[in-house]
C-alpha cells in the first residue's frame, strides 16, 4: 500500500514537471498566422490581373527569426513578370498581430480562359524558430465581360443630316446569354433618334456570335461641331445571372462642307468669282485656286486666300484670267489673212474643208468652263479639296476680240486691193467708156458749141 502511495507520488510529481516545462517552453515560441486580407479587384477578372494582400502575425510570446512567406501560384494564376515568388522579413516580433502586423502583397495574372467561380492559392511559410506549414486561401473570379461593342459603323455624322449607325453587339463569354436590352444616349440630348427609340432587344446571343442594332441619328443645325460622348448601356442575362455593361463612344459632329462658285463678271481685264460655303459646316483656312488647264490661262497669281466661310456665308475672288482659245482664234485669223494673199481658187477642196473645220473649232470652244479648286480645312482638322466647273463668258472688250477682228479687216480689204485680178474688167470698162466717147465726138462737140454760146 505504501508502495502504490510512493509511486503515485513520483508520476504526479513527474507530470507537474513536464508541464511546468512545457509552460516555459512556450513562453518563448513564436506562433505564426497567415491571413488573406483581401483581393483587388473582387472579384477578380479572366485575363486581367490581380493583388493578394496576406496579413502575418505573431501570436506567440516569441520572436520569429528570418521569416520567409512564398506563394505557389496554380492555375489559372501566374506571377506577372519580375515578381518574386519569396517574401523575407528578419524578423516577426512576439505579438506583432493586428495592425501591427505585417502585410505582404502579390501580383497574380489571371488566365484569359478561367472560369468563373472560386479557385484555390496556396502559400508556404516558415521562420528559424518555427516549422514550415502551408495554406490555400479562397480567390473569387469572374470572366470578363461577356458581351461588347464590336463595332460602330459611323463615328462622325453632319449637322441637320439624317445619319444611320449600326452597333455591332458580340458574345464574347464562354455561355449563350439572353433578354439582351442595349440603349443609349447623349447627356444634353443633342444627337437624338428619329423613327425610334434609343432601345433595341435582341432575344439571344450564342457564343461567339454578333447582332447590329440599327439607329437612325440626326443633331441639330446649330450644334456646334466637336466630339460628343454617346452613353451605352447593355443588360443581359447569362445563365443566372443578369449582368450590366456601360461604355462610351465618341461621336464627331460636324466635317466636310459643300461649296457653290459661280461667274460673277468679267471687266478689263479681270474675272470675278462668288465662292459660298452651302455645306452644314464651317470652312477654316479656306483658298481658291485656278489649276492649270488647256483652255484657260492665269496672269498672276493663281490663289486666292479668303480665310474661314461660316455656313452661308459667301465671298467674291478675282483673277486675271485670259482664253486660250481666243489666242487661237487670233492665230488662225491671222493665218486666213495670210492664206487670202493667195489665190484661194489655186486650192483643193479638202485643203478650203480643212480650213472650214478649224475655224469652226476655235469659234466653237470660245465659251468653255473654268475649273475651280477649293481647298479648306474641316471642323476635324483634315484639309480638303473641291473641284468646280464655273462657265465663263469673256466680253469682246476683256477678252481683246476688238483689235483682233480689226485687224483681221484690214487684212481683208488689204488683200483684196492686192489682187491683179481686180484691175482687168477695170481696165475693160474705162476702155469701154473712152470708146464710147471717141465714137460719139463729134454729137458732144456740137452740144459743147452751142452751149457755149449761150
Amino acid at each position: 500500500m505504501k508502495k502504490n502511495i510512493l509511486f503515485l507520488g513520483l508520476v504526479i510529481l513527474a507530470i507537474s514537471i513536464i508541464l511546468s516545462a512545457n509552460i516555459i517552453f512556450a513562453a518563448d515560441t513564436p506562433i505564426l498566422k497567415v491571413s488573406l486580407l483581401n483581393q483587388d479587384p473582387d472579384p477578380a477578372q479572366s485575363g486581367g490581373e490581380v493583388e493578394l494582400r496576406f496579413k502575418v502575425e505573431n501570436i506567440g510570446q516569441g520572436t520569429a527569426n528570418s521569416f520567409e512567406l512564398e506563394i505557389l501560384p496554380q492555375y489559372p494564376f501566374t506571377l506577372v513578370p519580375g515578381a518574386e515568388a519569396i517574401s523575407k522579413r528578419p524578423a516577426l516580433n512576439a505579438f506583432e498581430s493586428g495592425d501591427n502586423a505585417a502585410i505582404i502583397k502579390y501580383r497574380l495574372k489571371v488566365d484569359a480562359n478561367a472560369v468563373e467561380g472560386t479557385n484555390k492559392v496556396k502559400v508556404r511559410y516558415k521562420s528559424a524558430d518555427t516549422g514550415e506549414s502551408t495554406q490555400e486561401f479562397d480567390v473569387s473570379l469572374s470572366s470578363k465581360d461577356k458581351i461588347e461593342i464590336s463595332k460602330v459603323s459611323k463615328t462622325k455624322i453632319e449637322p441637320g443630316k439624317e445619319t444611320e449607325i449600326t452597333f455591332t453587339l458580340k458574345n464574347i463569354g464562354t455561355t449563350p446569354l439572353k433578354n439582351i436590352a442595349f440603349s443609349w444616349s447623349e447627356k444634353n440630348n443633342l444627337i437624338l433618334p428619329v423613327g425610334s427609340d434609343n432601345q433595341k432587344y435582341v432575344n439571344t446571343l450564342g457564343i461567339g456570335e454578333s447582332q447590329d442594332l440599327v439607329f437612325n441619328v440626326v443633331t441639330g443645325t446649330g450644334v456646334a461641331a466637336g466630339l460628343y460622348a454617346l452613353t451605352t448601356k447593355i443588360e443581359y442575362q447569362d445563365r443566372s445571372t443578369t449582368s450590366t455593361v456601360n461604355s462610351n463612344i465618341g461621336i464627331v459632329v460636324g466635317g466636310e462642307t459643300d461649296f457653290d462658285i459661280t461667274f460673277s463678271e468679267s471687266s478689263l481685264g479681270q474675272t470675278s468669282l462668288s465662292v459660298a460655303n452651302i455645306g452644314s459646316n464651317p470652312a477654316l483656312s479656306v483658298t481658291v485656286r485656278v489649276p492649270e488647264q488647256d483652255n484657260f490661262r492665269v496672269q498672276g497669281s493663281t490663289a486666292s486666300i479668303v480665310g474661314n466661310l461660316d455656313m452661308g456665308d459667301y465671298t467674291i475672288v478675282s483673277f486675271q484670267i485670259a482664253s486660250r482659245n481666243l489666242d487661237r482664234n487670233q492665230s488662225a485669223r491671222q493665218d486666213g489673212a495670210r492664206q487670202s494673199n493667195r489665190d484661194i481658187s489655186s486650192m483643193t477642196e479638202a485643203q478650203r474643208a480643212q480650213m472650214r473645220e478649224r475655224f469652226a473649232g476655235n469659234n466653237g470652244n470660245a465659251n468653255n468652263k473654268l475649273r475651280v479648286l477649293i481647298e479648306y480645312t474641316d471642323t476635324t482638322g483634315t484639309r480638303r479639296g473641291i473641284e468646280k466647273e464655273v462657265p465663263i463668258q469673256f466680253s469682246g472688250l476683256t477678252a481683246g476680240t476688238g483689235s483682233q477682228f480689226s485687224r483681221g479687216t484690214n487684212s481683208q480689204q488689204q488683200s483684196f486691193f492686192s489682187d491683179k485680178r481686180v484691175y482687168i474688167p477695170l481696165i475693160v470698162l474705162a476702155l469701154g467708156i473712152l470708146g464710147y466717147l471717141f465714137y460719139n465726138r463729134k454729137d458732144y462737140a456740137g452740144k459743147l458749141s452751142k452751149l457755149l454760146k449761150k
